[in-house]
């Protein structure tokens, strides 16, 4: 809330000048003045609005008209008479308070949620999972999640009832296959690129044959610059850089595209359960990570020695902090939403805030959201939210 108040303090002198012979005029205006002078009268008026000054031989009238703050001096100094001028000096001073307000207060979603993918019932036909771990949106609302325990990657149109398979053996003939998916990204062509808790490397997962290409890491885990020791969460930026997060070597790990080494852009992260990645800014030189181990997120500057800020307090009445939180994302201005998920809720924290709000799982929430590993927006904003027992809920934005 923004108030403003403001005070005049004003001061008012006389002046009599009686002289001969001789005749001195100043005058200055700053928006509109008009002076009309007849025989050897001269006045010279300041106004920051309007103002009307009329002299003639034995009278002397002023007439000052202000809307708004005003600073008016006049001085006169005439012959073979005496006059007696007023000068008057006004100072407005304008003060603004700010009552602190969380800027995303007003980002709100439906409480009432919608199931849209999954039955909350584990299995493997198609309009069932074993373990949703991760989730991705692409412009045309169409979801693909990490199929986790059945060792493939379904494919959701908007509005379907039955998920379709686009990584994993079951996806075509001759198709590769992908062990218990955890992560998952996609570039702008369409290639998935995914990696999980058995693999020390990432693939890429062609749209068209479903088969895996290594680009990250090699057969044997490791510390060196083109190995990775079980890779958890990935970014990618507009130039199809590839960011992993190489968690038991502590470490986030860059990849050009075509690359076979990586470079190292953080040295030292304090956890090896760095769970979820996102970038803080559009310079791609920040990062937010989410510590499922040490129950916080980190905004961390590339080359960094320790995060810039940590994040784990909660603006709520039941739990005052994160505990577990896994999948992170960002909207366009790059408020951080949080998968909160050893309190089976979703925490936003607006851009340069330190304190979280949730979103949705707090009381009133219907489907709650046990224990959520992802969330990810559509166009729309409408906030989707992976839960562990097997389902997509989708929270509509108000």
């Amino acid at each position: 809330m923004t108030t403003s108040s403001s005070s005049t303090t004003s001061a008012s002198t006389t002046t009599t000048t009686t002289t001969s012979t001789s005749t001195t005029t100043t005058k200055t205006t700053t928006t509109t003045s008009t002076a009309t002078t007849t025989t050897t009268t001269t006045v010279t008026t300041t106004s920051t609005s309007t103002s009307t000054t009329t002299t003639t031989t034995t009278t002397t009238t002023t007439k000052t008209t202000s809307t708004s703050t005003s600073t008016t001096t006049v001085t006169t100094t005439t012959t073979t008479m005496s006059t007696s001028t007023s000068t008057s000096a006004s100072t407005t001073t304008s003060t603004t308070t700010t009552t602190g307000k969380d800027a995303c207060s007003h980002y709100l979603w439906n409480q009432t949620g919608v199931v849209v993918a999954g039955t909350g019932v584990s299995g493997s036909t198609s309009n069932q999972f074993a373990t949703t771990e991760c989730l991705v949106i692409d412009a045309n609302k169409t979801l693909y999640v990490c199929d986790h325990h059945n060792h493939r990657i379904q494919k959701w149109l908007l509005n379907a009832t039955n998920g379709s398979t686009v990584a994993g053996t079951s996806a075509a003939t001759g198709a590769s296959d992908i062990g218990d998916p955890q992560y998952l990204v996609m570039d702008r062509d369409g290639y998935l690129y995914i990696t999980g808790h058995v693999y020390d490397t990432v693939l890429r997962i062609s749209p068209i044959t479903f088969v895996a290409t290594v680009v990250a890491g090699t057969s044997s885990s490791g510390s060196a610059y083109n190995q990775l020791d079980t890779p958890t969460d990935m970014l990618l930026d507009d130039y199809l850089n590839l960011y992993v997060v190489d968690s038991n070597n502590k470490r986030l790990m860059k990849w050009p595209q075509n690359s076979t080494t990586g470079t190292v852009v953080i040295s030292n992260l304090n956890s090896n359960m760095i769970v979820g990645i996102q970038f803080a800014s559009n310079s791609k030189n920040e990062f937010y990570l989410s510590d499922e181990k040490n129950n916080r997120v980190y905004l961390w500057e590339a080359g960094a020695s320790t995060a810039n800020i940590t994040l784990n307090q909660v603006n709520s009445t039941s739990i005052g902090t994160l505990t577990g939180p896994h999948g992170i994302t960002t909207d366009s201005d790059y408020n951080l939403y949080v998968a909160d998920s050893g309190n089976n809720r979703v925490v936003l924290y607006c851009a340069n805030s330190r304190i979280g709000i949730p979103v949705v799982g707090e009381s009133g929430t219907t489907p709650t959201p046990i224990k959520p590993m992802d969330v990810a927006f559509d166009s729309d904003f409408n906030l989707y939210v992976a839960l562990y027992d097997n389902k997509i809920v989708k929270y509509a934005r108000l």
